[in-house]
């Protein structure tokens, strides 16, 4: 008995701490950007990976596009201000949903910086995190109101390239395979159906020749509706990265690992026994 009371009373210590780690300048609301990360491990070491991955490939993509002809120490200068300043914007919020949190930065490109993530780790087939588990970019929020999420909608895929270039109005227009992916918590407002209507008419609206494939879609539409808001993201890759997944996706690399090493302790026994 003794051991169980402290095991509860240990949790709900580290819970009540957690809440105290949530930003409370910044309120939760609509025309937010960043990520939508899920986690199944304690607080503090998810907070801290998901920081160091965000400041690292942002830091990466400042480096790249830096002038190459300035000198070393002012190139390390740069970056250090630039991660300082992307710090003090960054916000760690809740979104009302366990084992979710929310990380607002208006400064980045939430897919470049996710893509690079998982980029990465295709590169080099190897993991890179350990307690991230689902890292999302976010394009915008909004209120989960139908009226409200159609009009973000199409005032946030208007701006991205794709949508651009499969405009019919284009002199060479590049239509895609596309699907949808609805995900509610906590909210019994929106209707599944519904949505991926409005979305499939606003892509129809752009191209006819725009076709849903749920098997190998060129780009994917997320809604994550949790609560009163609705999270948007559009995607590529998305099977490909494990949808998303960084454990599952460095995960992916280690089972290939172990089959050939598998397969060279077989020839090595062959061998051997020949």
């Amino acid at each position: 008995m003794g051991n169980k009371r402290k095991y509860y009373a240990n949790s709900q210590k580290s819970n009540k701490k957690s809440k105290y780690m949530f930003d409370e300048k910044v309120q939760l609301g609509p025309n937010m950007k960043g990520f939508l990360i899920t986690y199944n491990c304690k607080f503090t070491f998810l907070i801290n990976e998901a920081r160091k991955l965000i400041q690292q490939f942002s830091g990466e993509m400042e480096v790249q596009s830096a002038d190459k002809s300035d000198d070393i120490e002012k190139q390390l200068q740069q970056e250090l201000n630039s991660l300082h300043t992307l710090d003090k914007k960054m916000s760690i919020l809740d979104p009302g949903a366990k084992y979710t949190i929310f990380i607002n930065q208006p400064d980045l490109d939430p897919n470049q910086v996710v893509g690079s993530i998982f980029g990465h780790v295709e590169k080099t087939k190897k993991s890179i995190g350990r307690y991230v588990q689902r890292f999302l970019p976010v394009l915008n929020t909004c209120r989960s109101y139908l009226e409200d999420l159609e009009t973000c909608l199409i005032s946030t895929l208007d701006e991205l390239d794709p949508i651009k270039s499969c405009s019919e109005t284009e002199a060479e227009s590049k239509p895609f395979k596309y699907c949808c992916v609805f995900k509610t918590s906590n909210n019994n407002v929106l209707s599944r159906d519904l949505v991926f209507t409005k979305i499939g008419a606003y892509l129809q609206s752009k191209n006819k020749q725009n076709k849903v494939d749920f098997d190998n879609p060129d780009y994917v539409i997320i809604i994550n509706v949790i609560c009163n808001l609705c999270y948007i993201s559009f995607v590529d890759k998305y099977f490909e990265n494990k949808k998303y997944n960084l454990i599952e996706m460095g995960a992916k690399f280690n089972k290939t690992e172990k089959v050939t090493l598998a397969k060279i302790e077989t020839q090595d026994t062959k061998k051997e026994n020949a």
